[in-house]
C-alpha cells in the first residue's frame, strides 16, 4: 500500500485502489482509508492546509484578558418580563461567559453593561458579531 500511495503522488483512496487493482484483489476502501489516516507524511500535510481565496484565521491568544467577544441574542418573539434581548460576553482563553438581560437594544445600554463587566479587566481585542453591530447602528439611528 505504501508503494502504491507514493506512486500515485500521495493520492487518495480512489487513486490508490485503481493503482492496486491491476496487481491485487479484494483490497477494501476502508483498509486504504485506515492506511492513509495513519501515514505520517499525509498527516503532516493535512495539518497545514493550503488556503485559497480569503480565509479568516482565528486569533489565538495566551494572555488572560487579551480577547473577548460580544453578541446580542434577540428574544422579542418570546420576551421574558420586560427583557427583550440578552447580551453574551465570552472571554476566549477561559471560555468564561457573562449573560446580561436588556430591556432594549440601545447602544448606551450595551456600553453601560460592558463597562460593568470590564471592572474585572478589559480585553485588548473586543470583537462583536456583525449582526449585533448592524442592529446597534440601526437602533441608534432610530433614536
Amino acid at each position: 500500500m505504501k508503494r502504491a500511495h507514493i506512486a500515485t503522488g500521495h493520492g487518495g483512496r480512489d487513486k490508490m485502489k485503481a493503482h492496486l487493482a491491476s496487481k491485487y484483489a479484494s483490497i477494501t476502501k476502508e483498509s486504504l482509508e485506515v492506511f492513509k489516516s495513519y501515514y505520517i507524511v499525509c498527516q503532516e500535510k493535512r495539518k497545514d492546509p493550503k488556503a485559497t481565496g480569503v480565509v479568516a484565521k482565528l486569533l489565538l491568544s495566551s494572555d488572560l484578558n487579551s480577547r473577548g467577544q460580544v453578541d446580542l441574542v434577540d428574544m422579542q418573539s418570546s420576551p421574558q418580563a420586560q427583557f427583550k434581548s440578552i447580551m453574551v460576553y465570552q472571554r476566549h482563553l477561559t471560555k468564561f461567559v457573562i449573560l446580561r438581560p436588556f430591556t432594549s437594544k440601545r447602544a448606551a445600554e450595551v456600553a453601560f453593561q460592558l463597562l460593568d463587566i470590564f471592572l474585572f479587566g478589559a480585553p485588548a481585542i473586543l470583537s462583536f458579531k456583525v449582526t449585533m453591530v448592524l442592529n446597534l447602528q440601526l437602533m441608534s439611528s432610530q433614536n
